[in-house]
């Protein structure tokens, strides 16, 4: 690479302080001046070295390094190394490109002809220096700043152990989901060594947990909607088989910055374990309950329809909760339903989506033992569904797909007035609409079409 004077004069004239200069001062310095070329990684000095010139940098990039860390990284138009000349010390730090550059050299005598013997010219690159040193005071502040946090942080570490059992319990970063701290039981658990946690995230240690999931938890209690979030998942413990485990998402403390706190428990499958298995890798909501009502165990998209849990008993709010009861205490006094044979007990609106629900008996009813059922909740509109599909073909909107697969399951156009809060006037409308987009005259053939 290489600049003609005429270029350098051009470029020079656009950066204070050089644009300070008179016309002819600067057109000697150009002409004086040379060039330096340098490629990536290549090192124009090192700190402690005797400083001879200073630099304009034209063109790529330059790291500042203080003891071989980068702590700024200098662009065209900044000028480097005149604190060397000014106070005929050794470089106070090392540099080197970090891409391809072309810097123009400006030797001690040309920086004493051409800059220090003009008082409004040394003006403006004392306040270019006194805006870095300002900056660089910024930084120590915030370095000193962390350091109390990290304090702060361990004497935080020690009140929650002191309050803890021998659970297992993992610290994340909320911005990077770095892990950042472990206890003894999760280390020894997980093999896990102090020196590597830098290397875990959340979703290296349990599986089925994504980074948008995590993201939507910390989400979630940022917004203080809830103070705690329960998930299932498992994860492979040293020289071990998977574990299925209960993780609890909170916030460290009331402090700031928020720390994630995850708590890891066994879950206590029992007679359900294969079962619990299964049921977590589907991505329909479902749940095992017992005969009297106990949450056994709901996979991760079953509580993602919830918004709050409530120990381990089917959320109180939940508007299914009662009709589950009832279908439960029928199935269970009925000596005759076939096990795995699914009941559908209706459609429901939950968190703004629609689900088919069922409930099926997984076990015999045995002396001293509780029956168990399996809740399903299967979406109304699922994505890729091949029903689904050729109503979005065709044009109908996301409210009449809904109206269209209600009325595919059955319900008459009062029905689907009430579920989905609609006017009479408004399905009809969409009733319309959807027989004219489907090409058909009446719900018999909509709903042989979409059966085919």
């Amino acid at each position: 690479m290489n600049l003609s004077s005429q270029k350098k004069f051009d470029l020079l004239k656009t950066i204070d302080p050089f644009s300070l200069l008179d016309q002819q001062s600067l057109i000697s310095l150009t002409r004086q001046s040379r060039n330096i070329s340098l490629d990536p990684g290549e090192l124009l000095f090192c700190e402690g070295s005797t400083g001879e010139a200073m630099y304009v940098i034209m063109q790529g990039e330059l790291n500042i390094l203080k003891d071989n860390k980068v702590v700024v990284v200098r662009r065209p138009c900044e000028f480097i190394g005149e604190m060397a000349l000014i106070e005929s010390q050794p470089r106070s730090a090392s540099v080197r490109a970090k891409t391809a550059a072309l810097l123009i050299e400006i030797t001690e005598e040309q920086f004493n002809r051409y800059l220090i013997s003009h008082p409004r010219v040394m003006h403006s690159i004392l306040k270019v220096l006194s805006s870095r040193n300002r900056h660089a005071l910024e930084i120590l502040d915030v370095e000193m700043k962390n350091s109390e946090l990290r304090k702060n942080f361990l004497s935080r570490l020690r009140n929650v152990f002191e309050q803890s059992g021998s659970g297992e319990m993992f610290f994340f970063n909320t911005t990077n989901f770095e892990l950042i701290h472990a206890n003894a039981a999760a280390c020894f658990n997980l093999g896990l060594k102090k020196d590597s946690w830098s290397n875990y995230k959340i979703f290296d240690l349990f599986e089925g947990i994504s980074s948008k999931k995590v993201q939507e938890i910390v989400e979630t209690l940022h917004s203080s909607r809830t103070d705690q979030i329960l998930l299932n998942s498992f994860y492979k413990l040293k020289n071990v088989k998977k574990m299925f485990v209960e993780i609890q998402f909170q916030f460290l403390d009331n402090e700031l910055p928020p720390i994630l706190l995850s708590l890891v428990r066994q879950k206590d499958l029992k007679n359900h374990k294969s079962l619990a298995f299964a049921v977590e890798d589907s991505y329909t909501p479902m749940a095992i309950i017992d005969e009297d009502g106990t949450l056994v165990f709901g996979n991760t998209e079953f509580w993602s329809v919830l918004s709050s849990r409530e120990k381990n008993k089917i959320p109180s709010h939940f508007s299914l909760s009662n009709i589950i009861k009832k279908e439960i205490n029928t199935i269970k006094n009925d000596e005759e339903h076939p096990i795995y044979n699914p009941k559908d007990i209706g459609i429901h609106k939950i968190s703004e989506k629609i689900f088919k629900a069922s409930l099926l008996r997984v076990s015999k009813k045995k002396t001293n033992k509780k029956l168990s059922f399996l809740l399903r909740l299967k979406p109304i509109i699922e994505p890729y569904n091949p029903i689904n599909n050729l109503l979005t073909e065709r044009g109908l909107s996301k409210r009449e797909i809904e109206v269209a697969l209600l009325m595919k399951e059955g319900m008459d156009r009062n029905e689907i007035s009430k579920f989905l809060s609609l006017s009479i006037q408004t399905v009809i409308s969409h009733i319309k609409s959807i027989y004219r987009k489907m090409e058909v005259h009446s719900i018999g053939q909509l709903v042989a079409k979409l059966n085919q």
